[in-house]
């Protein structure tokens, strides 16, 4: 078995990739940036991971010298490092950046990195930086698996937290189709990969069943039996700015960006695992009944 390091252990996907790993029998070094989170449960139902990793490293992945010292030791290096609020081309670019090449003075044979599957030429902000480190990681000695998630359970956790207040948003085109995985899934799947014997080609990855974000909502409002009021954003542009603005206030801008950012086009990836997000939904709606 290998030697695991895992950046961003205490992600809602990091989590799950520490689980499978050392369920695997491998070896695994939780590279985290606060060492306290491994102690307690991520966020949409992620389990706590110092309990079952075997090692824990505090890193702040911007820093080269931290990232070789996180990831000394590894035969595998699996990043599931993203922008958490910060700056998006210092952490999704230059920390990946830093972390492929810890990788190559480690030794590690395989490097697995977390895309989204809609980072791709021309995008903009934390998904133009994305693009940007798997062009960057063509350049590297190692070898790169780049796995492009359609989107995680935890994303969708977000449209349940929305169902349960007075108003909900539809995109432009609520027909926008999905497949967002769960972290266990996608963790299995990026575990086959880096256990392969050759590096498989880029890839996607999405959950067994395919939504529009319109059945998405409706699903989440189903499972907590809300009756909130849906507003319809016309457009991305200034109509839309001023419908959002009407509702969400000083949030307008947010959630613009995050419509036009992941629900302006289709986003489906290849089916894996056997999570369903309507048990997920029913599984969090505890959270929201307390």
């Amino acid at each position: 078995m290998a030697t695991i390091a895992v950046a961003g252990a205490t992600g809602y996907a990091g989590r799950y990739l520490v689980h499978r790993a050392h369920d695997r029998g491998h070896r695994v070094i939780a590279c985290v940036r606060d060492e306290v989170k491994t102690r307690i449960p991520g966020k949409a139902g992620a389990p706590s991971i110092s309990h079952i990793a075997d090692d824990i490293r505090v890193a702040d992945f911007t820093d080269r010298a931290a990232c070789a010292t996180a990831v000394a030791g590894a035969d595998i290096v699996i990043s599931a490092v993203g922008r958490a609020g910060g700056d998006g081309w210092a952490i999704d670019f230059g920390a990946n950046v830093n972390l492929l090449a810890a990788a190559g003075q480690a030794g590690a044979t395989r490097f697995v990195y977390i895309n989204s599957l809609n980072a791709t030429p021309g995008a903009v902000g934390g998904l133009a930086a994305k693009a940007a480190f798997v062009h960057a990681s063509q350049l590297s000695p190692v070898d790169t698996v780049i796995a492009s998630p359609s989107g995680f359970f935890s994303d969708m956790a977000g449209v349940l937290r929305q169902a349960a207040g007075e108003t909900v948003f539809l995109p432009p085109d609520p027909d926008i189709r999905l497949n967002p995985v769960h972290g266990a899934d996608l963790a299995d799947t990026l575990l086959d990969a880096a256990e392969s014997e050759i590096a498989p080609e880029p890839f996607t990855v999405g959950g067994p069943d395919i939504f529009t974000y319109g059945q998405i909502l409706d699903m989440a409002i189903t499972s907590l039996g809300t009756d909130p009021t849906i507003v319809r954003v016309p457009d991305f542009g200034d109509k839309g700015r001023d419908v959002v603005a009407a509702v969400a206030g000083d949030r307008a801008p947010m959630w613009l960006k995050m419509m036009e950012t992941y629900l302006s086009r289709d986003a489906i990836g290849e089916p894996h695992g056997t999570h369903h997000l309507k048990d997920f939904f029913d599984d969090q709606r505890g959270a929201f009944h307390e």
